[in-house]
């Protein structure tokens, strides 16, 4: 069975969701989401996306992007192969680190923006990582 496309955004912003697979951390300290956010922080300089919020927990991790010149799937495969690539070196791992292909929900109206922006918030407070 096909999976479902992803909705598209009308206003290009979304609450990305990626989680890890069950085995592992996809974040140990603050070098790992320090390289996650250069990532996005690097491509985001380009023009590539815009990082609203951010949230970096050991299992799983929160976004509120949106596309800016690329779309979100060109985005999230570019970060996630290069995260990926950073991680398997640094931990001697082998293999994918994330569960799926990643959840994203289209942010639609300021409502539902101001809500995820807390969600994100209330989660990045659950963290010790300093980025």
């Amino acid at each position: 069975m096909a999976r479902k496309a992803r909705v598209k955004s009308t206003t290009g912003i979304y609450h990305v969701l990626i989680r890890a697979i069950a085995d592992i951390s996809m974040f140990n300290d603050n070098e790992d989401c320090e390289q996650d956010l250069r990532l996005f922080r690097d491509l985001e300089s380009r023009g590539l996306c815009k990082i609203y919020a951010y949230a970096f927990l050991p299992t799983h991790q929160h976004l509120l992007i949106a596309e800016g010149e690329e779309n979100i799937g060109a985005i999230m495969k570019r970060v996630g192969s290069a995260y990926s690539y950073f991680f398997n070196v640094k931990y001697e791992h082998y293999g994918p680190i994330y569960l799926d292909r990643f959840k994203s929900n289209p942010v639609e109206t300021k409502d539902y923006f101001l809500k995820v922006l807390d969600h994100i918030g209330s989660q990045q407070s659950e963290t010790n990582y300093t980025c």
